[in-house]
């Protein structure tokens, strides 16, 4: 495993004390830290990213947005699924990246 970069160590520091910031009582160990606590931290910073990117595709076109409807009746989620007028688009187009790192084709996973 390679060793990390002076900036990618400055920004898990970073992570943990923002982390610790927001829970002073939290305490775990380095597997619990590096499972749990960087990984909220970067699951946070990646919502706020895809709120950006799809609702950049919504406003393309490529996606279509639905509120969706609780069982209680008064909360309410954004759906987000591909607009299937647009899908020969996107595929003429090559706007679409399979995931790096992805290694095989998985049946259902295009």
């Amino acid at each position: 495993m390679a060793k990390m970069s002076a900036e990618e160590k400055k920004l898990l520091v970073s992570e943990i004390l923002s982390y610790l910031l927001k829970n002073p009582d939290a305490g775990d160990t380095l597997e619990g830290i590096a499972r749990f606590w960087t990984a909220r931290q970067r699951i946070d910073l990646m919502v706020r990213d895809v709120q950006d990117a799809v609702a950049e595709l919504v406003a393309q076109g490529f996606v279509k947005e639905q509120l969706l409807r609780g069982q209680d009746g008064s909360s309410t989620q954004r759906y987000y699924q591909l607009n299937p007028a647009r899908r020969k688009e996107i595929e003429a187009n090559g706007a679409a990246r399979k995931p790096v790192g992805l290694k095989r084709d998985r049946p259902g996973h295009d």
